[in-house]
């Protein structure tokens, strides 16, 4: 498995402190939540008790850092190879190398991929994507849009 960055590392550190509320240099049940949480992670009870309980060696009934890291090492990195992967797919949209998508690059690699795709599903593709409505689409409305259609077979 990939390690994480320093980057990572420093970011988990600098949430691990911040959501151990009683500075016990542990991370209880009620603190992991808001925790995970803030990792885009929407765990119900059960959910944190498990991870817990899976990463908690010394069974104190908490986590230290090097736990908590263990545990979240593989979540990190998953997303990280997910960001990664959509800044790949947009840099292949993005023909001009300009940080967003215009409807014309948009147009023209649905056509060298030879998707069958109509002018007007580019045009609600385009309009639902483009957010903030300046014509073009930049990476984090791409982003939005992908993990939407994920979730949904409208496109």
């Amino acid at each position: 498995m990939a390690e994480l960055s320093d980057i990572e590392i420093s970011r988990l550190k600098q949430a691990f402190r911040s959501y151990d509320c009683d500075n016990s240099g542990n991370i209880s049940t009620l603190e992991l939540l808001p925790l995970m949480q803030s990792y885009g992670i929407d765990a119900r009870e059960e959910e944190i008790n498990s991870f817990l309980k899976a990463h908690d060696k010394d069974c104190d009934g908490s986590l230290d850092f090097q736990e908590l890291m263990d545990g979240m090492k593989p979540i990190i990195v998953a997303h990280r190879i997910q960001v990664e992967g959509l800044l790949a797919a947009f840099n292949r949209f993005d023909r001009d190398k300009s940080g967003t998508i215009s409807h014309g690059e948009l147009l023209e690699v649905m056509a060298d991929q030879k998707e069958d795709v109509s002018n007007l599903d580019i045009l609600r593709f385009f309009k639902e994507a483009d957010v903030d409505g300046d014509g073009e689409i930049n990476f984090m409305e791409f982003s939005r849009m992908m993990c939407c259609m994920r979730h949904s077979s409208h496109y």
